[in-house]
């Protein structure tokens, strides 16, 4: 994985970003995304997720406000990984955007860990990664086609390079 082999540090807790970081959005479209025509997992999701759930517990973490928790449950078992993703902090359930101390706050008592032990992958520089590392957890950024080739934040190409053992086969 690049810069430092974050999924070397034994995390016990990955935390997703929800649009474009797990699920594709597509433009134009509104509403409640479990009732969208077409879902899509971003990229190898289903399968980090897959793999990753073996060794750690994966959440999400998302601002969407047209989508309830079950709205997002039935959006990620459109594409099956439902079952991967142990709880889902979003915005109307939390009542404040993730931005906030308050959201952090409040998933930090949900989530009962230290926050060495957690790590959020987002695909925002700013609303992710800035975020998470501003509250002293680790963060990283997936950018898959280098939209942002000069943030100075820890940042993958694939959410594969997260998952242990898996960054030496990409190389």
């Amino acid at each position: 994985m690049a810069k430092g082999s974050q999924a070397e540090n034994n995390y016990k807790i990955f935390i997703f970003d929800w649009g474009d970081t797990l699920m594709r959005v597509f433009p134009g479209e509104k509403g409640p995304m479990c009732q969208w025509p077409e879902v899509e997992a971003v990229g190898d999701a289903p399968e980090v997720l897959k793999k990753l759930s073996k060794c750690a517990d994966c959440y999400l973490a998302t601002n969407a406000k047209d989508s309830a928790k079950a709205d997002i449950r039935r959006a990620l078992k459109r594409v099956g990984m439902d079952a991967r993703i142990k709880d889902i902090f979003c915005y109307r359930d939390m009542g404040c955007e993730k931005s906030s101390k308050a959201y952090f706050k409040e998933m930090m008592r949900r989530l009962q860990a230290e926050k060495h032990e957690i790590i959020l992958i987002g695909d925002s520089p700013e609303k992710d990664v800035r975020w998470a590392i501003e509250n002293g957890i680790a963060g990283i950024l997936l950018d898959p086609e280098n939209r942002h080739p000069n943030c100075q934040y820890p940042k993958i190409r694939s959410l594969l390079e997260i998952v242990p053992g898996e960054a030496k086969q990409m190389t």
